[in-house]
């Protein structure tokens, strides 16, 4: 995916709702963890203040720097190619 660009279907509700494949870098060496936040801040809700959450990962091993396609909801992320734990 193009930074910026649109998201594919397959990642949509529309589509298959899974989750993309991310990657990332500039991080610190000494990251211990990160957090992995993705909302939608065009879909206002409430009193349209607030934007809707989509989906939350957190204590990714500072080490990582890959998530994988469609990932499962559990208590760890799968392994993925790239520094991964």
């Amino acid at each position: 995916m193009t930074d910026g660009a649109a998201i594919p279907l397959k990642y949509s509700q529309a589509g298959a709702e899974v989750s993309p494949p991310l990657e990332w870098t500039g991080g610190p060496d000494t990251v211990a963890s990160y957090v992995l936040l993705v909302h939608d801040m065009d879909a206002a809700t409430g009193n349209g203040t607030d934007d809707l959450l989509h989906w939350l990962v957190w204590n990714i091993p500072g080490v990582r720097t890959v998530s994988v396609e469609a990932a499962r909801m559990g208590r760890s992320l799968p392994t993925a190619r790239g520094r991964s734990a």
